[in-house]
Formats: structure tokens, sequence, C-alpha cells
């Protein structure tokens, strides 16, 4: 039997977008944000909703606060015998953020605290209870009570079920040197999502649409195209610092059906770049990334270049005709179909697997293009499938 999942408060802190991108508004008290995660239980995707209300004179938390309240998590978590009360100097948390030591920044960490104690987190059927085992709504707050001793110390202390949560955390899946060396907001709030996900897989696949408005918390009045730019540029900015492997476009964002896209994503395996000089390239140099190669009126091949990549990893990738698939398809009798579904889809990556299962009763044209893709995924990686006869 499937082990429930142990979805904790502290489990909102990392993934999901409880600040805004851009600076609090005087006056705005709310914030709320959409989350769907894998219910093992019943095999399902579970659908749930977090509501932050905070008072009007303090505002709602921005990217900044999320940040400072990382920041007071690693602090927790490296400490000898941890304890819902955490002791800091102001010195301490903003040379762990990479923030200046200055009358600005302790300032901020200040405007920060009073935030996170004065707001109040709401979850919709987004706390598992063991006891109960069913999904459950909870009310809670991040810090219960801070406190400023003198001028350079600071303390405060963990709700409860946070506190629960972080002590089963061995370590932050943060690296807070990269994450400083970040210059965009946007890549900084991509760069916690993707490096929590990377924590269970190497290779993500994931919607964009959900990607976009739920986790990085982007407006929903943005078309396709202009999301598709924006989170390029923060793509852009973590291939450069060497944490997402190199991808094209093309191959990083896939159309399953019309409104319906993917986004790819495997974390690099070399050293990281904490450089931010290497986001300029020098006069005269070549734009990295891949580079369509053109010889007489057609040409198909896309060649991967990258100064990061040694000369044997060049790839080329010819386009995808499917002609020869559908073909070999129509050969198979229904036992055969099925056998070869059944195959495709426990090979399928974990996205494309859920996705199939979740809509598997209902059909529809979603379900279709998941299983479409499944299925021509793995006759690529299974050239001999060609050779299959037709069953009797």
């Amino acid at each position: 039997m499937c082990q429930a999942p142990r979805a904790t408060n502290a489990d909102c802190l990392y993934p999901l977008p409880i600040g805004l991108l851009s600076n609090a508004k005087l006056g705005q008290s709310s914030l709320e944000v959409d989350d769907t995660i894998h219910d093992p239980e019943t095999g399902r995707n579970h659908r749930r909703k977090l509501r932050l209300v905070a008072p009007p004179s303090f505002g709602t938390p921005t990217s900044r606060d999320e940040e400072v309240l990382l920041g007071l998590i690693e602090l927790t978590i490296k400490r000898e015998r941890p304890s819902a009360t955490l002791c800091f100097s102001k010195w301490q948390l903003a040379k762990l953020l990479g923030w200046p030591e200055d009358a600005q920044a302790f300032k901020r960490i200040s405007d920060s605290l009073h935030r996170w104690a004065n707001c109040t987190l709401n979850w919709d059927n987004g706390t598992w209870s063991k006891e109960d085992r069913f999904w459950v709504d909870d009310s809670f707050q991040v810090l219960k009570s801070i406190a400023c001793p003198d001028d350079s110390f600071w303390s405060c202390v963990f709700e409860d079920s946070i506190f629960t949560g972080l002590q089963e955390l061995s370590e932050t899946p943060i690296d807070f040197k990269l994450l400083a060396s970040l210059n965009s907001v946007l890549s900084k709030r991509l760069y916690r999502v993707l490096a929590v996900r990377f924590l269970r897989f190497p290779t993500l696949e994931v919607s964009l649409s959900a990607l976009a408005y739920d986790d990085l918390g982007l407006s929903r009045t943005y078309a396709t195209g202009p999301l598709k730019r924006r989170l390029g540029v923060a793509i852009k900015e973590l291939e450069r610092r060497g944490f997402l492997t190199p991808m094209h476009p093309e191959l990083r964002f896939q159309r399953l059906c019309k409104g319906q896209w993917v986004v790819s994503f495997t974390r690099a395996t070399g050293p990281q770049s904490l450089d931010p000089s290497t986001d300029r390239p020098s006069k005269g140099s070549r734009p990295h990334g891949l580079k369509a190669q053109t010889s007489g009126r057609v040409n198909h091949k896309l060649v991967v270049q990258n100064h990061h990549l040694p000369a044997a990893s060049l790839v080329t990738r010819p386009t995808k005709d499917w002609t020869t698939f559908d073909r070999w398809w129509q050969t198979l009798s229904e036992v055969t179909k099925q056998e070869v579904e059944t195959q495709a889809v426990a090979a399928a990556d974990p996205f494309c697997k859920r996705e199939y299962e979740a809509r598997k009763k209902t059909g529809g044209p979603l379900f279709n293009a998941f299983r479409q893709k499944i299925l021509r995924n793995f006759y690529s990686a299974q050239p001999r499938l060609g050779g299959i006869r037709a069953s009797a």
C-alpha cells in the first residue's frame, strides 16, 4: 500500500510563492496561492489553496521577505541543538543572504520579521492528518513572536507545527551563495522551486501554466508567448550559473495541444558559476545556446553549442517525423497495442505518467495529448519496436 503523503505546514515555505514578486503595497492585506501535489494514497493530483492574510499596516510579504525566512530556517537547521526559539545577530543573517551589512539591509530584516510575525496563513485542504487520514483545513502563523533585546541581536519563535516540520529536515536544499548571486527575483524563485523538486528527480517536465502561475506567482494575464520569454530570461541565468543544463527553447518548451505547454529541466552536474559577470558576454563574442545551421534551402538540424560543454557532447537532434510510428502503430493488434501502452506508461517520466493516470477515466484532448507523447517517447527510446510484427 502506498504511504500516505506527509504534508505539513513547513511544506509551503519552499515551493510556494508566499510573497509577491513586486514590493508590498500599503493596504494590500491578502494573497492567494494555488498548489497541486501528487497524493500517493489515491494516485491522483490533490489541489489545495493557501491564503495569506496580513494587517494593512505591514502589507503582504515580498520576495525579500521570503529570502529572510529561508535564512531563518537555515540558521535553525544548522544549530547543534535546534530549538523553536532562534537567536541571531543582524550581521549573521545579512552575511548569509549575501546582503550588504548596512543600515538599509538591517531595516529590511526588521521589517521582514514584523511581517512574518503579523501575518496568518490559511490552508484549504492543505494539511494531511495522519490520525483522520484525509486532507484538512488549517490556520497558522510562521513566527509566534519576535524580540529585539538590543540593537545588534534578534530572537524569534517558530510556530509549533512549522518547527515540527523543520525538525525532519537534515539540511535545506537551498545554496545561499548561489541564491545571492542571482540578479533576478524571478530567477531566485525559480531556483528555489526547482531545487526542492530536484531532490526527488534530476529531470523534470512540468506544466508551463502551473509553474508560472502557481509556483512562481506570475500574473495570469500573461499570454503563452510573453510568459515563455520572461521565464526564458530566468532560465538562462540559471544555465549560466551552472544550475541547469542548457537546452534550446524548442526543446525546453514543448506544446502538447492548444493552450497546453510543458517545460523541461535537467539539473546540471558540473561546477556552478557564482560570478555575475558571466551574465554579459564580451563584445564580439558569439552568444551561446542552440544555433540553427542551414545549408541549401531547408535544413532541420539543430546543433547545441555551449562553452560549458566539451566538444564531444555537442548534440545533433533532427526534427521528429512520426509517420513511421503512426504506420507501425496501425499494424498492431489491439492486444499488442495494450501491451506496448502499458510498458510505455511504466517507463514514462513522472509528470506525464501522473497526468495520464489522472485523466485516463475522463479522457479528452489533454489525456490524448499525454498518451500520444508517452507512446512516441517510448517508441523513440526503443528502436526495436519497429520490428515487432502485428499479432495474429
